[in-house]
C-alpha cells in the first residue's frame, strides 16, 4: 500500500508539472493544419478563430457541481476557412427536475475568437455499453465524449480534445 501511495504521489506531481508547463508555454493558435498529438497539447493555452455551430450542441450528462447534477455544454467551434471543428467546453449547467426538458443553450453564431485551455474530455469511472452514443435530436445528451462518434453525428471532423473556455470569455 505504501508503494502504491508513493507511486500515486509521483503521478500527481507529474500531472501538476504538466499543467504548469502547459500554462507557461506559448499560446497555441489552433488551425485545421494543427497536427500535434493531443498529449503534446494538453493543458496548453489556445486561441482559435471561427464560429460556433449553435444548432448542434452536446450535453455531457451526469456531471456533478456543488452537489447538484447537470451537464457540461460542449459546443462545436468550426475553425475559420475550414470544415474542421473543436468542441468547446462552455461550462456546467444544472439539469432541471424534469430531465426531458433540456436547458436553453442559445449562443451567437457570429465569427469569434475563443481562448482557453486544451484538455482531454472528462472521463468516467465505469463506462457502460452505449455511453458514447449521443441521443437523437439537438441538443444531444451523451454520457461519454468520443470525438470520432460525435464527429460522425455532426458530419464534419473534430479534434480529439476539447477547449475549456476561459471564464472571462463570452458565451
Amino acid at each position: 500500500l505504501g508503494f502504491w501511495q508513493l507511486d500515486r504521489a509521483e503521478q500527481k506531481r507529474a500531472w501538476l508539472e504538466q499543467q504548469k508547463l502547459g500554462l507557461t508555454a506559448e499560446v497555441v493558435r489552433l488551425s485545421p493544419a494543427t497536427t500535434e498529438p493531443p498529449a503534446a497539447l494538453k493543458f496548453k493555452r489556445v486561441e482559435a478563430q471561427g464560429r460556433y455551430d449553435a444548432d448542434h450542441q452536446f450535453l455531457l450528462d451526469n456531471r456533478i457541481s456543488d452537489g447538484k447534477v447537470g451537464y457540461f455544454v460542449l459546443t462545436p467551434f468550426i475553425l475559420e476557412g475550414s470544415g474542421k471543428a473543436v468542441l468547446v467546453n462552455r461550462g456546467w449547467v444544472p439539469s432541471g427536475p424534469d430531465r426531458t426538458k433540456l436547458p436553453d443553450l442559445r449562443i451567437r453564431q457570429m465569427p469569434a475568437l475563443v481562448k482557453g485551455r486544451i484538455n482531454s474530455f472528462p472521463g468516467v469511472g465505469i463506462k457502460l455499453e452505449g455511453a458514447e452514443t449521443p441521443a437523437a435530436g439537438w441538443p444531444s445528451t451523451v454520457q461519454v465524449a468520443n470525438s470520432d462518434i460525435l464527429s460522425k453525428r455532426l458530419g464534419y471532423p473534430l479534434f480529439p480534445f476539447q477547449i475549456e473556455l476561459d471564464k472571462d470569455q463570452p458565451e
